[in-house]
């Protein structure tokens, strides 16, 4: 696989990695080293290889299974003026549906997926730079999040999006856990004025600048095949 294709597929964690202010990292190398701050597998509790290949595709799994996914999905359903979810609906959060029905315009009907892809793609790079996978093994494992993100969006523009509105919904909740559900949606917008936030925005959406704007969205990765060390379980 030739360079180009290489740097594609880094560009999936190009978000998250981003968010350590060192943007020239997104997408160039595969490995990720010398973040501020220093990012580690630790950091995803991963310690070995095993724990690496089951998180990985757990967060797989959560791209498209999360706990936003049918709202997001029904949102892009609805014909104009048709509310998301009605006011009485049981074991739906207002809340939730609120804040959906404002992102979903930006993020398309996949949502947060790329909240969950993008970490993937940081745990492979980092994997690979601890030696715990080979080369063949990320690139092969990096062609399937690049299916998968290709299935959900259709532009890195939505992609960002997506991580964004992803990272919001987790910091909102893993923090608030006990808020009251009616401040739940100001707590998850206000991150639209975080410095991380602005940060990713202005780091990955300049076109004239962002390191994304060198890899169409639709370049083809040429996935090379299956190492044989890979068990066969693994997205089969």
């Amino acid at each position: 696989m030739d360079e180009s294709k290489q740097q594609w597929l880094f560009a999936l964690s190009a978000p998250i990695v981003a968010m350590c202010r060192d943007v020239s990292l997104s997408c160039t190398s595969h490995s990720v080293t010398d973040t501020d701050p220093p990012t580690s597998l630790h950091q995803f509790r991963c310690s070995d290889r095993e724990e690496l290949l089951e998180d990985v595709e757990t967060l797989m799994h959560l791209a498209g299974n999360n706990e936003l996914s049918t709202l997001y999905r029904r949102w892009h359903q609805l014909t104009p003026g048709t509310p998301l979810v009605a006011n009485d609906a049981p074991c739906v959060d207002q809340s939730l549906a609120e804040f959906v029905s404002q992102t979903a315009v930006y993020t398309g009907p996949a949502g947060i997926a790329a909240w969950y892809l993008a970490r993937a793609g940081l745990i492979l790079r980092l994997g690979f730079g601890d030696g715990l996978i080979t080369e063949d093994e990320s690139l092969w494992l990096h062609c399937q999040l690049s299916h998968s993100a290709r299935g959900c969006y259709r532009s890195w523009s939505a992609y960002v999006y997506g991580f964004l509105m992803g990272r919001a919904y987790w910091q909102s909740t893993s923090r608030n856990a006990d808020f009251p559900p009616e401040h739940l949606v100001h707590s998850l917008l206000q991150h639209g004025s975080a410095p991380w936030f602005e940060h990713i925005v202005r780091a990955l959406l300049q076109p004239q600048d962002s390191p994304l704007s060198a890899h169409h969205w639709s370049l083809s990765c040429d996935e090379p095949p299956r190492p044989s060390t890979l068990a066969e379980e693994i997205w089969s």
